[in-house]
C-alpha cells in the first residue's frame, strides 16, 4: 500500500515500499535500461552510427536511430545529449536531415555533443495514443530512447539531456519537457506553433 506514497499528496511523501536501484558500492542511481532490441551499428564515412531497434511502442517495425558523437571535442565543456527530432517518418524526404545539417556545422565536436536521431515509421506527433499501444511515441523517447541515449555517457555520470525539433517536431520538443520536466534539461524549437492562450473552436 504504501509503495504508492507519491501518488497520495495529502501526506508527506516518503520511500516505504519503494523500489530503488542504486550501485551498492557508490550509492550512485542505476540507470533504466531500454526494453527495445537494438541491433549492432553500421557506421557511414562521416561516423554516423545507424542502430536498427524495434520497440512495442512502436510496434513490431524496426526504425532506425542514428548516432553521431563527438570526435574532438572542444575541452571544458561537459558531455551532452541532443536529441534531434524529425518531422516526418521519412528522414529528409520534404524537411532534410537534421542531424547531417548540425554534422556540417561540426557541432558534435564544438559542443561535446552526442547527437541522437530517432526515425518512425509513424506520424512523429510525440504523444501516445489513447488506444493503440503499438502509437506511443511519448513512451517511445522517455521509456526506450533515454536509457539508450544515457549508455553513451559515462557510468556514473548524469548526463545533461536536450531535444531540438523543427515544425511539428518543435511543438514535440516542447511537449516532450512540459510533460517530463526532469527527463530534458532544455528544448529549442523553431518554426514552430506554441499555443499560449486558450483555445478556440470554431464550426467548419
Amino acid at each position: 500500500m504504501r509503495s504508492q506514497d507519491v501518488r497520495s499528496p495529502a501526506d508527506p511523501v516518503t520511500l516505504d515500499g519503494t523500489i530503488i536501484r542504486v550501485n551498492a558500492g557508490t550509492g550512485v542511481p542505476l540507470r533504466a535500461a531500454a526494453s527495445m532490441t537494438i541491433s549492432a551499428p553500421t557506421t557511414d564515412a562521416n561516423g554516423v552510427k545507424s542502430y536498427s531497434v524495434t520497440s512495442v511502442f512502436q510496434g513490431p517495425t524496426p526504425t532506425i536511430v542514428r548516432v553521431l558523437e563527438p570526435t574532438s571535442p572542444a575541452p571544458g565543456w561537459p558531455r551532452r545529449l541532443l536529441y534531434v527530432l524529425p518531422v516526418e517518418a521519412e528522414l529528409g524526404a520534404t524537411f532534410g536531415d537534421g542531424l547531417q545539417e548540425l554534422r556540417l556545422l561540426n557541432v558534435h565536436n564544438r559542443y561535446n555533443l552526442t547527437l541522437i536521431a530517432p526515425s518512425f515509421h509513424i506520424a512523429p506527433w510525440y504523444g501516445d495514443h489513447p488506444t493503440d499501444p503499438s502509437r506511443r511515441l511519448e513512451s517511445f523517447m522517455v521509456q526506450d530512447l533515454i536509457p539508450f541515449g544515457d549508455s553513451f555517457v559515462a557510468p556514473g555520470t548524469i548526463p545533461q539531456r536536450w531535444a531540438i525539433g523543427f515544425s511539428k517536431s518543435g511543438f514535440g520538443a516542447l511537449s516532450l519537457i512540459l510533460r517530463n520536466p526532469n527527463v530534458f534539461s532544455a528544448v529549442a524549437a523553431w518554426d514552430s506553433p506554441a499555443q499560449m492562450s486558450t483555445f478556440e473552436f470554431a464550426d467548419v
